[in-house]
């Protein structure tokens, strides 16, 4: 299915004006309440308008190339007001709205880091906003809210919006990472970036102006905001939205909605799949269409074999066909994707892993059009042989300039040179992976890789043993790594426990399963295990696990656990049984993924 002819604008603001003109009325996004039902709809004309009266609002308080904060809640308040900072010539600065001091401590760090000089939301969280400013460091921090605007007013700024001039290198927004240390850092990411990526995924993926997109992701993430909300845009089709938490709390929103909007595209990280799986009965299913289905995108985490298989074969009675299945890889330095696969049957190889048992893995696809990508030895810097694996390295006009204020980490990461070639610069990704017959496997990050007695073995892979050893524990929700004790490396595995079993479990039933299943399958002793209640792992707002958050949590005894054995003796915490319901609300549902807390207001917590 080839995609529709390509947009001639030049930046996002061309493109919006260009298409507002054109097709003025055409319907742009649409946004779903959590009872299933369309409560907000923005056309092309209406969002131009909405982004002209926010831009002059801007243009009056601060100047191009400002970092204007976007703290929005789930809804269409957000593309209104991420447009209005492009239209201003500003830099988008995309977060979620704190719920805690923790959030806030977050929240607190990029605005110090960008320096940012307003903040956007809606009327309904500015005063708590303002309350935490007040409290905090920014009390100067003037912030504005986009949705109490008369008509009146909105006519007036419409006439004195002054069109910025954007060059191809100017930053439209900083994507804040949500990696595994403390400090987050912004991606520069251009209006080139933009435009470039947005035509890799169209002409990777076929988009045309049929390929309606039903997304329940976080708009602040890369995935969310580039690969669903401005790819519609680009390819001139609908996306349909609703809030993280109306797809957590009932999965089966998300695929109704897909079936009723006869979406061609949903995406999604793995443990989405996983929850579809465990939470849409047999009942639900017999109604469910999903032969619209063209795309069903996994990424932005670890794609896993077993996943894909129960997915295609719980909802092939649904009308989903096996060929829409599409393993993604991307990240927000190279401002979304890299890779993708499509149509045909998905790709998966058994992989030699160097001083380690061969792997499993899922191909990622093909390089995506307008990106390069090589296999190069982290340590010598040079390109690996054919079919070797290494890190991998990415070129191409989507690669982002670089972490704002950061120029010692922009020249490591963004600037890197292939030994022995007059190639570059290379975005370092810190993965590893291989290329095999046109298709990138990724195989694990680097900094992740577990070596014991001088052999690897990589956490996903001994996490997922551990899910499996034991019902008391849910797939996809632990981390797997290792501390030195006496000059000795001692695995450690943090896990989650599911919901029904919290203060319902024999601890040494669960050990005994644990270090039986690490042992037969991977050689290895299970120095401890520790515990913990659904919601509680370390994990970014995409969903990866923050393996070096808990041994620094672990080493610091600071992880909140429900129970804990070492080789040093067994630790119980009665507190920690006891639940709070109003932490525990957002879900009814006994899923197996811990993944399913990344709620919109518990995605920062992590992010």
């Amino acid at each position: 299915m080839g995609g529709s002819e390509t947009p001639v604008a030049a930046n996002l603001v061309d493109l919006l004006r260009q298409k507002a003109q054109a097709d003025p009325d055409r319907v742009q996004y649409r946004f779903l309440a959590d009872s299933g039902r369309e409560s907000d709809s923005l056309t092309l004309s209406q969002l131009d308008a909405r982004a002209r009266t926010i831009a002059v609002q801007l243009q009056s308080r601060c100047s191009p190339g400002d970092r204007v904060l976007l703290l929005y809640p789930s809804g269409l308040d957000f593309v209104s007001a991420f447009f209005g900072c492009l239209y201003a010539g500003a830099v988008a600065v995309p977060a979620y709205p704190p719920r805690n001091q923790q959030h806030m401590d977050r929240i607190e760090t990029i605005v110090h880091d960008a320096g940012a000089a307003l903040i956007l939301t809606t009327e309904s969280t500015r005063d708590r906003i303002e309350t935490w400013i007040t409290d905090g460091q920014s009390s100067d921090l003037q912030v504005l809210a986009t949705d109490v605007m008369s008509a009146e007013e909105a006519d007036v700024m419409l006439g004195v919006w002054r069109a910025p001039n954007i060059l191809g290198d100017d930053l439209a927004f900083l994507q804040y990472t949500s990696g595994s240390t403390a400090e987050p850092k912004g991606v520069m990411v251009t209006h080139d970036n933009i435009m470039h990526n947005e035509r890799s995924i169209q002409q990777t993926l076929g988009m045309t102006e049929s390929s309606i997109i039903v997304s329940w992701l976080p708009v602040f993430h890369d995935m969310g905001l580039i690969g669903c909300l401005l790819q519609v845009l680009f390819c001139g089709s609908l996306c349909v939205l609703m809030a993280p938490t109306a797809f957590l709390k009932r999965p089966m929103r998300w695929l109704q909605a897909a079936a009723d909007y006869q979406a061609e595209l949903i995406v999604a990280p793995n443990f989405a799949y996983d929850l579809c799986v465990d939470a849409v009965s047999e009942a639900q299913r017999v109604d469910l269409d999903l032969s619209c289905l063209r795309i069903v995108g996994n990424g932005a985490e670890p794609v896993l074999h077993d996943t894909l298989e129960r997915f295609c074969s719980t909802f092939a009675e649904c009308g989903l066909s096996a060929s829409a299945i599409t393993p993604m890889y991307g990240l927000a330095e190279a401002t979304l994707m890299v890779s993708g696969a499509t149509g045909g049957t998905t790709e998966v190889a058994d992989i030699d892993m160097p001083g380690a048992d061969p792997r499993r893995v899922v191909s990622c696809g093909h390089v995506a059009t307008g990106v390069e990508v090589a296999i190069v030895d982290a340590v010598t810097q040079c390109r690996v042989g054919t079919g070797g694996i290494g890190e991998i390295w990415v070129r191409g006009r989507s690669v982002a300039a670089g972490y704002w204020g950061q120029t010692e980490a922009t020249q490591e990461i963004f600037a890197a040179r292939i030994r022995h070639e007059d190639s570059g610069p290379w975005l370092r990704t810190g993965d590893l992976g291989l290329l095999r017959d046109g298709d990138l496997y990724v195989t694990g990050r680097i900094k992740d890789l577990i070596v014991v007695r001088g052999a690897n073995h990589y956490p996903q892979d001994i996490e997922q043993t551990v899910g499996a050893s034991h019902d008391v524990l849910p797939l996809h929700s632990g981390a797997a790594f290792t501390i030195t004790e006496q000059g000795t490396e001692k695995l450690v595995v943090v896990h989650e426990i599911r919901r029904r079993f919290v203060g319902e479990f024999d601890l040494d039933t669960v050990v005994r399963a644990a270090r039986r299943a690490v042992s037969r399958t991977h050689g290895l002793e299970l120095a401890a295990l520790v515990l913990l209640r659904p919601g509680r792992l370390p994990k970014t707002s995409s969903g990866k696990v923050r393996r070096r958050q808990c041994r620094e949590e672990y080493h610091a005894g600071t992880l909140r656990s429900v129970a804990q054995w070492s080789t040093a003796g067994t630790q119980w915490s009665t507190a920690e049984t006891q639940w709070s319901t109003a932490e525990t609300q957002w879900s009814t549902a006994d899923t197996q993924c811990g993944s399913t807390t990344e709620t919109p207001e518990l995605v920062e917590r992590a992010a």
